[in-house]
C-alpha cells in the first residue's frame, strides 16, 4: 500500500512459490493521490481477491510510470497484471512485457473510465487469459497502444470468451 512516491528499481515483488497476496493490488497498491515509478523490476506470482493481481493503479491526479518491467504470473478477479481506474495516468513502455496473467476480466489489464493508460516502446501483452472479457486488456477508457504487440502467435496468444485480444465497453469517459 502506498502513498506518497515510491520508486521501485532493479526489484523483483513476489516470486514463485511465495507471491504476496491481497484484497486488492496483490503485488503493488498505488492509492489515491500518490505516484509511483517501476523500472527493470519483476512483478510476479502475486495475487488480489479483487483488483490488480500485479499492480493496482487507483488514484486521483496519480502519475504511474512502468517501464523495462516483467509483470508476470499475476492473478485477480479483475486486472490480473495491471488494473489502472479513477483518474489515473499510466504510462506502460521501454519494452515491458505483461504475460501470462489471469482473470475474469482483463487477464493482462484492467481499465476503467476516465484513466488514461499509454502502452508503448516495444512492450508487449502475451499469454494473459481471461475467463470472460478482455484477455490482454479489457477497457471502458482511453488506452494509446503505440510500437507495440498484442500476443505473439499461437503459443504466445492472448484468450478470452470476449475479446482474446482487446474488449472495449462504453464511451471512454
Amino acid at each position: 500500500y502506498i502513498t506518497g512516491e515510491i520508486e521501485i528499481a532493479d526489484s523483483t515483488v513476489g516470486y514463485e512459490d511465495n507471491g504476496n497476496t491481497a484484497k486488492t493490488g496483490g503485488g503493488i497498491y498505488a492509492s489515491p493521490e500518490s505516484s509511483l515509478m517501476v523500472a527493470r523490476s519483476i512483478v510476479s506470482h502475486n495475487e488480489a481477491e479483487t483488483h490488480g493481481g500485479g499492480i493496482r493503479i487507483n488514484s486521483t491526479a496519480i502519475a504511474a510510470s512502468i517501464t523495462e518491467t516483467e509483470v508476470l504470473n499475476n492473478s485477480a478477479t479483475q486486472g490480473g497484471g495491471i488494473c489502472v481506474s479513477e483518474s489515473a495516468l499510466a504510462n506502460i513502455s521501454g519494452s515491458t512485457n505483461i504475460e501470462n496473467n489471469l482473470a475474469d476480466f482483463g487477464g493482462g489489464i484492467i481499465t476503467y473510465a476516465p484513466s488514461q493508460v499509454t502502452i508503448s516502446s516495444n512492450s508487449t501483452l502475451t499469454s494473459n487469459h481471461a475467463n470472460t472479457s478482455g484477455g490482454a486488456i479489457y477497457t471502458n477508457s482511453v488506452v494509446v497502444i503505440n510500437d507495440s504487440k498484442i500476443g505473439g502467435g499461437l503459443d504466445l496468444s492472448n484468450t478470452a470468451t470476449h475479446g482474446g485480444g482487446i474488449y472495449t465497453t462504453g464511451d471512454g469517459n
